[in-house]
């Protein structure tokens, strides 16, 4: 979760461990809110171990190292050109 976010109580019993990925919703980027309804916030993200989300999240770094500059953009471009493939 973001370092300014302070945790009251354990956010585990509210997650679906059935899914392998877990986010707060965020509007950003607009083309696919627009499309999804919502998109990935980066504020929090859980990430189930799985070969395709270390997958998605090497994708990640290595978009953070290359040219992009926004995780939150990113994260959502990756997710969506998974989904069309």
């Amino acid at each position: 979760s973001d370092v300014d976010a302070l945790w009251l109580q354990d956010p585990f019993p509210w997650f679906s461990f059935n899914a392998s990925i877990v986010g707060s919703r965020g509007t950003f980027p607009v083309s696919l809110s627009s499309t999804w309804g919502a998109t990935f916030c980066m504020g929090f993200m859980y990430f189930k171990a799985t070969d395709a989300t270390k997958s998605m999240v090497a994708g990640l770094v290595a978009a953070l190292h290359g040219s992009a500059s926004d995780d939150q953009l990113a994260f959502n471009n990756i997710l969506a050109s998974k989904l069309s493939s």
